[in-house]
């Protein structure tokens, strides 16, 4: 049944009271925050997360599994996150939390908090955050920086110069031809996340990334699409699995949490468990017998494991 949003101070009294009836029951519980509008997915996060156990995986999952992506994405291409220059296609709860951790991943790289916002960009429905917008909300205001007003998706391309772009947009279709062509005229291997679900929502197909790149770039979706036949070769696009990956490393987080932070949690998931294997392990990615190790107690888990002077820092 559809009704009238209550008055933000009504509704999160509410959530208060709710939050605070769990913990009194469910003493241990964590509280799965999903589908709440961006501005309060965000501040409601912010409101309860350094007190009891919550999580929002439209938040802090998708960011986690795409901070793999984008440093997979860098690997490929010889660089580190740094190195790289990042323009978002959407400015809401999903594109903030990722924004949130990619800065913090770079800061973790030697950046300042300053210096790794200055390489994050954001374009919304009004167009690109810039220091003279007043319809910004607080969480959007880090990525507002001196720049001349623009509505134009392209010609902000054009004018910053991204090496990734990442859609958080919903709007189907929205990487045009256009802005993958100016992506492939800046950088040899443009990176492409087209991460709105479902399909159709999708900002592009990889069959469209990888023809009007002529085969360049490095694409991801937040969708399951078929392998790719172009010029010879086949392409398999990335899919951004939150649900496969994010939620179990929360969950096994927390015996050991009583509060799940943002940054301390995702970064984990993403920076660690989906790049990292034990030091032992030769392969040092995310093999499977190292998944599955990782998933038993530690009781199970060989010896050299349990005594290791890494663990449980190889863990994040």
């Amino acid at each position: 049944m559809r009704k009238t949003r209550p008055a933000t101070a009504d509704l999160y009294s509410f959530v208060d009271e709710f939050v605070e009836a769990v913990q009194e029951v469910f003493p241990k519980c964590c509280i799965h925050f999903e589908d709440w509008t961006g501005t309060d997915a965000v501040h409601l996060l912010q409101r309860y997360r350094d007190k009891y156990c919550v999580y929002n995986d439209d938040v802090q999952g998708t960011a986690g599994i795409t901070l793999a992506g984008m440093i997979n994405a860098a690997k490929i291409k010889g660089t580190r996150l740094k190195d790289e220059k990042y323009l978002f296609l959407g400015a809401g709860s999903a594109g903030i939390g990722l924004a949130n951790l990619l800065c913090s991943a770079l800061v973790g790289q030697g950046m300042s908090l300053k210096e790794a916002q200055s390489r994050v960009y954001m374009f919304d429905i009004n167009g690109l955050l810039e220091a003279s917008r007043k319809d910004l909300v607080d969480f959007q205001k880090p990525y507002a920086h001196q720049h001349t007003p623009t509505r134009d998706f392209v010609a902000a391309i054009e004018s910053i110069k991204p090496t990734t772009i990442i859609g958080v947009s919903t709007i189907g279709g929205a990487f045009t031809q256009k802005v993958v062509e100016s992506m492939s005229r800046i950088n040899e291997r443009p990176v492409i996340l087209a991460l709105s679900n479902p399909t159709e929502h999708a900002e592009c197909t990889p069959e469209q990334a990888y023809t009007w790149s002529k085969g360049k770039a490095i694409y991801a979706a937040g969708v399951q699409f078929a392998p790719v036949h172009y010029n010879g070769q086949t392409f398999l696009p990335g899919k951004r699995t939150t649900s496969t990956y994010s939620r179990r490393s929360v969950w096994r987080s927390l015996p050991r949490r009583r509060s799940v932070s943002q940054t301390r949690c995702s970064l984990r998931l993403g920076r660690r468990w989906r790049t990292k294997c034990h030091p032992s392990c030769s392969s040092r990615v995310s093999c499977t017998r190292c998944s599955r190790i990782l998933s038993s107690p530690k009781s199970r888990q060989p010896r050299e494991w349990r005594n290791s002077s890494s663990t449980p820092g190889w863990l994040g």
